[in-house]
């Protein structure tokens, strides 16, 4: 009886029993398997906030040395760990941009954009993509961080435009006085960009 439902019959090679079809068949070691299975992705669901900020932090060090594709292996963990994380968008983002993946990147700067969550950080990220990939709507995000006046924002600005970030030229250690400069040098550079 090819076919029949065998719910006692033992399957010969692993002498387990079988359960449904014969001819495809599940036994109670697939069962227990999916089971724990279930069990081991609700354990990991249920990380604490604590390691994955390690693991974010790990992974923010990491972007200085280590090669992406550890870091990609480390970023899918990430996923698992908390699949909709706006950190772990931005720590993907700012792998895409270290590989200049400027599609990429963009495309994960856009879906956060898209849950209002991003700020003038995104903003100044995604003016960085647009710019190297020659796209002209780059001046209007970069609006955004000149209005926001966020710090952090208007150095990543600076940075992909290559201006110096302090009156002498010296880019280390920006100051609450250097942010001014900072600003009316992405001014410039925007006005020039039209």
């Amino acid at each position: 009886m090819a076919g029949a439902l065998s719910l006692s019959a033992y399957h010969r090679q692993g002498r387990r029993r079988v359960i449904g079809d014969t001819s495809s068949p599940i036994t109670h070691c697939d069962i227990a398997m999916n089971a724990l299975s279930s069990v081991r992705r609700a354990s990991y669901l249920n990380c604490s906030d604590k390691t994955v900020g390690a693991l974010l932090r790990l992974f923010a060090l990491g972007m200085a040395s280590v090669p992406s594709e550890d870091l990609d292996d480390l970023l899918l963990a990430l996923r698992v760990l908390k699949p909709s994380s706006t950190q772990v968008d931005f720590s993907e983002a700012n792998l895409r941009v270290r590989q200049s993946d400027w599609i990429g990147a963009l495309r994960v700067l856009k879906s956060i954009e898209a849950r209002h969550q991003g700020g003038a950080a995104c903003a100044a990220l995604i003016a960085c993509c647009l710019y190297h990939l020659r796209d002209t709507e780059w001046r209007r995000y970069v609006e955004l961080v000149l209005e926001d006046g966020n710090p952090i924002a208007l150095s990543v600005v600076a940075t992909f435009l290559k201006l110096d970030m302090r009156p002498g030229g010296h880019t280390s250690e920006v100051d609450s006085d250097d942010h001014e400069h900072i600003r009316v040098q992405i001014e410039r550079a925007v006005a020039c960009a039209r």
